[in-house]
């Protein structure tokens, strides 16, 4: 979790094939490998450094929405650290988990920062509401239409990239987290029932681990179109982790596009400095889409120590299947 309170500047040292080098700050004094840092509002964690800089890899996806993919050497990127449980939360709550980027229309006085965003963004988006453009925290001043101002004061303009913004250029953007626990005006507090052969179900899963998840996806379809689901009817969305799925199946909640989810990776312990949040993360998400959207979301993220223990329980797909299958038949009044 960030802030959206920038730290320091840095400059690209090199970019390229899944792999970012930066300038490591002075004051960076406390990282280590695996240490999340937002850059330019992108999470990412260090793999490798040294007194002079830091080095990450980048995911395709990460690669596709963010303005990563189009970094050289020489550009300047936005840098903060991961913010410490009992430290102050000056700006807003921040993941790193971009949505989109944004484009730079005006600027107006060397004040009023107009962009324009995606529409699937705009619901999300709340004028006087927080939101996070290259990883700073700011106030949405205004809203028309696609575009959004915000105000930028002098500290803002003198320690991050925004004051150096030209019209064209592009930002990462994420919304706040507490709009985006709210239902959007499509939101349908009570579906019509229809028959199972009917019912669209997405499998959100991790790439980590695929030996695992693949038999774990095999063991959940099967047990969908045993039930009475139609294969044709079952998409599968892939996702960078764990951490990410909930990200997605909120974007599927919200498109309407599926009646039902299930959540399906591998998280061992200790395999990254921040496992135990990745976990607690990742259920706390897809519970909460399961709430505020009214959609079913079996979870078999399987969090174990070791990965034998994974091996062990590789064929769980299909108890998240049959969670998904009893809520629709129970409460969503599904039909065989």
């Amino acid at each position: 979790m960030f802030t959206g309170i920038i730290e320091a500047t840095a400059k690209i040292m090199e970019s390229g094939s899944g792999r970012l080098v930066i300038e490591r700050p002075a004051s960076f004094t406390d990282i280590k490998e695996g240490s999340s840092i937002a850059v330019s509002g992108v999470c990412l964690s260090v793999e490798e450094m040294n007194k002079k800089s830091v080095r990450f890899s980048v995911v395709p996806e990460t690669l596709r929405k963010t303005t990563i993919g189009s970094y050289k050497e020489g550009d300047t990127v936005n840098l903060e650290r991961a913010m410490k449980a009992d430290a102050r939360l000056d700006g807003h709550i921040v993941q790193g988990h971009v949505e989109a980027t944004a484009e730079a229309v005006e600027m107006e006085n060397e004040k009023l920062l107009t962009f324009k965003v995606p529409s699937s963004l705009l619901p999300r988006i709340v004028p006087k509401g927080s939101i996070a453009l290259d990883g700073v925290s700011l106030t949405v001043a205004s809203m028309d239409g696609d575009r959004i101002t915000v105000a930028l004061i002098p500290h803002t303009l003198e320690h991050t990239t925004l004051g150096a913004l030209k019209n064209g250029d592009h930002v990462n953007v994420e919304t706040d987290i507490l709009a985006r626990q709210t239902p959007p005006p499509s939101f349908r507090a009570s579906r019509p029932a229809k028959k199972l052969s009917e019912v669209r179900v997405g499998i959100v899963y991790s790439q980590w681990y695929p030996e695992i998840v693949e038999v774990l996806r095999a063991s959940a379809i099967r047990e969908f179109v045993k039930q009475g689901i139609s294969k044709e009817n079952i998409s599968e969305h892939p996702s960078p982790g764990s951490f990410e799925i909930p990200l997605i199946g909120r974007t599927l909640a919200q498109e309407e596009s599926v009646d039902a989810l299930i959540a399906l990776g591998v998280i061992v312990e200790g395999e990254t400095h921040h496992a135990d949040l990745i976990a607690r993360e990742t259920a706390r998400g897809c519970m909460d889409i399961q709430v505020h959207y009214g959609i079913p979301f079996g979870f078999e993220v399987l969090y174990v120590k070791d990965i034998a223990l994974a091996q062990a329980r590789r064929e769980r797909g299909k108890e998240a299947a049959r969670a998904v299958l009893a809520v629709l038949k129970d409460k969503l009044r599904i039909e065989n």
